[in-house]
């Protein structure tokens, strides 16, 4: 009954956060925290086993969504839904969706350079980037182009990582 029910909120959790982050290019708080609150409800019916692994997948996701937003690689959003996702699905299942979300979106990114005529001149700035840290020995922070800060929602690449870890799980349950 309780993996049904978060089945079904994760679901929900990620078609809504998909459709907030494509129309508004942000995900309400009350969304990401509300789906953690109701994680850790069905947690509490699931066991010792089923707590700890929900809350070992909040603070994973918590931790690396910090500091990919910290790094500029993630809005804070971002970082939020994945702290939701890993209340609902522990540390394996976000974990997993984590993996293949950026396997999903460094496909559609591709995808989307392409499209725009764009792919040779951020590789090019990537790779200038990349030379930088190389030479200096030193972490500078990636600042992106101006005006294509918000220009690709992650939360529907979210959706696809999650789809692709429940067919190709990563992280088989233990």
């Amino acid at each position: 009954m309780t993996q049904t029910l978060r089945f079904l909120l994760t679901a929900l959790l990620l078609l809504w956060a998909s459709c907030e982050d494509l129309r508004r290019q942000r995900i309400p708080n009350f969304l990401t925290a509300g789906s953690a609150c109701v994680g850790l409800i069905l947690a509490l019916f699931s066991g010792w086993e089923g707590l700890k692994s929900s809350l070992t997948g909040f603070l994973a996701a918590l931790l690396l969504g910090i500091l990919l937003w910290l790094l500029g690689a993630f809005r804070a959003g971002d970082a939020k839904l994945y702290a939701a996702l890993g209340m609902l699905l522990g540390w394996r299942g976000v974990l997993g969706c984590f993996l293949w979300s950026m396997v999903a979106a460094g496909a559609a990114g591709f995808v989307l350079l392409l499209v725009k005529g764009e792919l040779k001149s951020r590789a090019k700035r990537l790779w200038d980037y990349c030379k930088l840290l190389f030479l200096t020995r030193r972490f500078v922070p990636y600042e992106p182009q101006p005006g294509t800060e918000h220009e690709f929602p992650l939360a529907p690449s979210i959706v696809l990582g999650w789809l692709l870890s429940l067919c190709f799980p990563l992280f088989p349950p233990g």
